[in-house]
């Protein structure tokens, strides 16, 4: 299992980490919009999240997305403007 952010990669470069061995993708999504994932700082978009997406499955590499479930608040804002501090 190896994990990845969904930065781009050509259908080459996973056709050969397959070939090396790698059974598995683990991704860290962790959000289905760029809003959240802005907010995330993630620094990647829903875009690139399906674009790497479907170059796994055109190798036919299983690709586990984690996603976070939550609904941001004024509270969530402020705890994560804290954080940053």
């Amino acid at each position: 299992m190896l994990f990845f952010q969904p930065h781009k990669i050509e259908t080459d470069e996973i056709k050969l980490l397959k070939q090396s061995g790698m059974q598995a993708i683990e991704v860290g999504t962790d959000a289905a919009s760029d809003a959240t994932m802005r907010a995330l700082h993630k620094g990647f978009t829903f875009d690139e999240v399906m674009d790497f997406n479907e170059k796994c499955v055109a190798q036919r590499v299983p690709c586990a997305h984690f996603v976070f479930s939550a609904v941001l608040t004024k509270q969530w804002k402020l705890c994560a403007r804290v954080s940053q501090i």
